[in-house]
């Protein structure tokens, strides 16, 4: 049974901004012969202090499976663990990075992920909390991690949650799920 929480990456600060301003339509261009500047390119390049190796972009969590008994029990799964690597950090361009993630929000439990693929599968919402298990909201930064020159390895945890009402009426759907998050950077 498939049960996945992706992750896919995104840089605050970092995105190439690029606008192409066409004057008028192609006839008009093909009569315009005065060499006058209808395609114009603009962006921002910026230093970032770490980087993503490739293949680290996108991260996949498997929960295997998850018991329902223990969802009506504990009200939550156990944690799953998880880590983003940050290679190649220089410091005299950033010495900290706060992380948020952010997704489509369950309407329940709008801290939590929603379950975005599964069928059938309803009830439940997929949590991230901090290494020490510290709750952490969709889209509210950590606080700094301290980089340190090279690479770094910040761990999280992620948890599945069951909503209030499919606990009061028993009714959790069984299946498989995907939830999905984006995380993003910010460098200090």
């Amino acid at each position: 049974m498939k049960r996945h929480l992706r992750f896919s990456r995104s840089f605050l600060y970092t995105s190439l901004l690029m606008t192409a301003l066409a004057a008028g339509s192609s006839a008009y261009a093909a009569e315009d012969n005065s060499g006058a500047d209808n395609l114009r390119f603009s962006g921002q390049l910026v230093a970032q202090p770490c980087i993503i190796d490739e293949g680290n972009e996108s991260r996949e969590l498997n929960f295997n499976s998850v018991i329902e008994k223990s969802l009506y029990v504990y009200g939550r799964s156990y944690s799953r663990p998880f880590s983003l690597l940050l290679s190649e950090c220089d410091l005299s361009v950033g010495k900290n990075v706060r992380i948020s993630f952010d997704g489509q929000r369950s309407l329940a439990l709008p801290d939590l992920l929603a379950i975005t693929e599964g069928g059938k599968t309803s009830g439940i919402a997929v949590g991230l909390e901090t290494a020490d298990g510290s709750p952490l909201a969709l889209g509210k930064k950590t606080s700094d991690y301290q980089l340190k020159a090279g690479s770094n390895e910040i761990f999280f945890q992620a948890y599945i949650q069951a909503e209030p009402e499919a606990l009061t009426k028993k009714n959790i759907v069984l299946g498989p799920f995907t939830a999905v998050a984006t995380f993003y950077l910010e460098y200090e």
